[in-house]
């Protein structure tokens, strides 16, 4: 969102606040919740700040699952290793 502030101040969401929001573009990375509600202090050199909402359960469980999903894919390839003839000849 773009932002002209004419001096120190806060700008303050109508979003609820829950651990996870970060913001970019603005000289504090310090997000408050003031009432329940996201607010960063904003200066006049802000102009361009971005909100997102990136929780530490997110990244946990997409390592969790990323790391899952290539074991499994380890395990299969050796399972039909095993199973898959050396090329001798039984004769």
């Amino acid at each position: 969102m773009r932002v002209e502030a004419q001096g120190n101040g806060y700008l303050v969401l109508n979003q609820n606040y829950y651990p996870g929001w970060r913001v970019k573009g603005a000289k504090s990375k310090q997000i408050r919740a003031m009432k329940g509600l996201i607010a960063i202090e904003v200066s006049p050199l802000d102009k361009n700040i971005e909100f997102y909402y990136l929780p530490w359960s997110f990244v946990f469980g997409l390592i969790l699952t990323t790391t899952t999903a290539l074991f499994s894919l380890f395990m299969l390839k050796g399972r039909v290793m095993k199973t898959m003839p050396l090329g001798v000849d039984e004769r």
